[in-house]
């Protein structure tokens, strides 16, 4: 269900990310969320107390990869954490039994988090996270941001995405 150890990612001839350990429960249909998480880091990402973490919902649209080459190449710092949220309908191909059974949701994943590594074009030591979800977007985005509510330094949804912070 999960990989484990480091190992190093190479994107292009570089390899400066290291994959981490991955969860899939994307397939398991007993389990209460749907999803599959990819971690990665730059080899000299160190967490410390300075350290921020920023969310980006993303779809296939224009609009989202824009923000996402704008958050990395504006916002985010040596040692911030960006996490990505794709959110995939239920009713997706990508989320058929067919789908499931080949594991193309693991290659998409894969490829997306490539995409993701290939936009710090700067080389900034930083950790990615990629929650690739399948529910309805707007649960899906509530879920998420109060699984990690409290950790955000900014929280940045494309267009069409919204996010309702909870009560105090």
């Amino acid at each position: 269900m999960s990989d484990s150890g480091l190992t190093s990612l190479s994107v292009g001839s570089d390899s400066t990310f290291l994959k981490r350990v991955s969860f899939d429960t994307f397939d398991n249909k007993d389990a209460s969320d749907f999803s599959l998480t990819l971690k990665s880091k730059h080899k000299d990402y160190t967490y410390t107390r300075r350290s921020r973490t920023f969310l980006c919902g993303t779809d296939q649209n224009d609009y989202s990869e824009f923000a996402l080459e704008w958050l990395i190449d504006e916002l985010v710092d040596d040692g911030d954490e960006v996490v990505c949220l794709r959110v995939v309908d239920k009713d997706s191909k990508i989320s058929s039994d067919v789908a499931l059974q080949e594991r193309q949701y693991r290659h998409e994943a894969q490829n997306l988090l490539d995409q993701i590594i290939e936009k710090n074009e700067d080389d900034k030591t930083i950790s990615i996270i990629l929650e690739f979800a399948v529910g309805k977007v707007h649960e899906t985005i509530q879920r998420m941001v109060g699984y990690f509510y409290g950790l955000f330094g900014i929280l940045l949804l494309s267009p069409g995405l919204t996010y309702q912070p909870p009560p105090p």
